[in-house]
Parts: structure tokens; C-alpha cells; sequence
């Protein structure tokens, strides 16, 4: 299980892609599942989807299926919306978890199983009791799960997960990243600016790359002129609301800390962060 960390725009979506064009050459089960507020049941909306592939025979035969609760039938079958109707036991989901944890290793002895889970800070309570009880045997199948999530206290509720966190862009790989989507020279003032107000956010760089030229700072005479400054320049509204809404759950004195730290500029360790 791989848990990878990154905050809005840091190209986690980008990583699993990749991960996933590479896993294309070969010979594996892959499920790609997107977490949102409204579909949140990453692992069962998968297994979902592989019993559509399979025909009314194959479900015929399948024995385990009878052993499922009641909204897990109605999900599995009819939708659901036809599930939230139902409020499972403990019995109920010891028993749609055993059904979906045999159903994976069975599936992972025909050929590997990969998972790729994106933005898990919206999962389920139900799917992430799952990945924990399936969590100390997956290790020895060949299934793999790689997850995706802004949230670090969603990613540290599972267990046995290896974390890894993708860092901001160094102010050497921000200039490159600009350089790149100018595709031209770029001094190396202006990329110090942008990597100064962005923090090396590939995301923020886009906007504010992309916001400049709107307000005609960034334009082509004869070829792209750059501001040799940018003072009194605000953020654009969007990545500014994004921001905002990721320090929604800050209490009053904890975002005030957080002023008095930004007027410091100084990285902030996580260690400093919990003192």
C-alpha cells in the first residue's frame, strides 16, 4: 500500500497516470478510481465494475456472492442510490468485507491487481475500514494499492502504508518548469519572483504565469518581455479561494500563528508545526 502526499496542484493525478501508461505494457487487473463527495466507495465501486464484465453465468456460479449483505447486493446490482436505503450490521460488513477480500485474492492469483485510488481525503468510512482489514495481507498477494490525497490525517488513518511525499519545486526546478512552458529563455530574475510567489507550486506557477499574460505583464514584441518586478501583484482569485479552502479548519488562533509566520518566511518543519 502506497500512500502518496501532495498538496493541490503538485501533480499527483500527473504521477498516477504515468504510473498507470507504464503498467499498460504489461499483464495486470488495473482499477482507477476518482474519490469525490459524491462517489467515495473506491474499492467496492471497482469490484462493481468487474462484475460487469463477467456474464450472468460466471455471477451464477460465483457461491461467495451469497454470503453479501443486503446493500451490498443492492449496490453491486442495482445502485447506489438503491443502497442508501439500507443500514448494514457489523455482521453485515465483517461479511461484505470477507466477500470483497476473497474476491481480490482470487483475482490476484489469475494475474497482479493494481489500484490506484485519487483524492482518498474523500473516501468513505466503510472503504477505508476496509483497506485496514485488508491492509496485513495484502503484502502477501500480488495486489498493490497506490493512493493519492492532499490530507496527511486522512493518509495517516491507514494502516501499514508506505507514505511518500511529493516536495515543492526547488527554485532551480521552478526555473526550468517556467522555462518550459514558455518554451524560451527566461531570466533568471523573473523566475525567482515566480518561485518566491508560488513557493514552487507547479499549479500556482501555471496561474500566475497564465494571469500575467491576461493582464498583458507577460507579452511578445519581438519577443516575450518579462516585469522586472512584481510589486503590489495579487495572486488570481482561483489558486487565492484554493488556498483559502484548504485553511477552512483552522481555528482563529492557529491561522493568526500562521500570518505571523508567513511575515517570517521561514519553512516550517512538521515537527515545528506540532510543537
Amino acid at each position: 500500500i502506497i500512500s502518496l502526499i501532495a498538496g493541490e496542484g503538485m501533480g499527483k493525478d500527473n504521477i498516477l497516470s504515468l504510473f498507470r501508461f507504464n503498467l499498460l505494457r504489461g499483464e495486470y487487473f488495473i482499477f482507477d478510481f476518482t474519490c469525490t463527495r459524491q462517489e467515495h466507495e473506491a474499492f467496492f465501486a471497482l469490484i462493481k465494475e468487474y462484475l460487469r464484465s463477467l456474464t450472468e453465468e460466471e455471477i451464477a456460479a460465483d457461491f461467495s456472492l451469497l454470503s453479501i449483505s443486503e446493500k451490498m447486493r443492492r449496490y453491486l446490482f442495482m445502485s447506489e442510490q438503491a443502497a442508501k436505503g439500507v443500514t448494514p450490521s457489523e455482521d453485515d460488513l465483517k461479511a461484505d468485507f470477507d466477500f470483497a477480500k476473497t474476491l481480490l485474492t482470487e483475482l490476484a492469483k489469475t494475474k497482479p491487481v493494481i489500484f490506484i485510488i485519487r483524492n482518498i481525503e474523500y473516501l468513505h468510512q466503510h472503504s477505508l475500514e476496509f483497506i485496514n482489514f485488508f491492509s496485513q495481507s495484502v503484502v502477501t498477494h500480488r495486489i498493490m494499492i497506490v493512493m493519492s490525497s492532499t490530507d496527511f490525517k486522512q493518509v495517516r488513518k491507514i494502516q501499514h502504508s508506505i507514505l511518500v511525499n511529493v516536495p515543492m519545486f526547488t527554485r532551480d526546478e521552478s526555473a526550468a518548469y517556467i522555462r518550459k512552458l514558455v518554451n524560451g529563455p527566461v531570466p533568471d530574475k523573473f523566475c525567482t519572483l515566480i518561485h518566491s510567489r508560488s513557493a514552487g507550486n507547479p499549479y500556482l506557477i501555471r496561474e500566475i504565469m497564465i494571469h500575467l499574460t491576461l493582464k498583458g505583464m507577460i507579452r511578445y514584441e519581438g519577443g516575450l518581455h518579462f516585469p522586472e518586478n512584481l510589486d503590489g501583484y495579487t495572486i488570481p482569485t482561483r489558486p487565492l479561494h484554493s488556498i483559502y479552502t484548504r485553511m477552512s479548519h483552522l481555528t482563529a488562533e492557529s491561522y493568526l500563528h500562521l500570518q505571523k509566520l508567513a511575515i517570517v518566511q521561514t519553512p516550517i518543519s512538521r515537527e515545528l508545526i506540532r510543537y
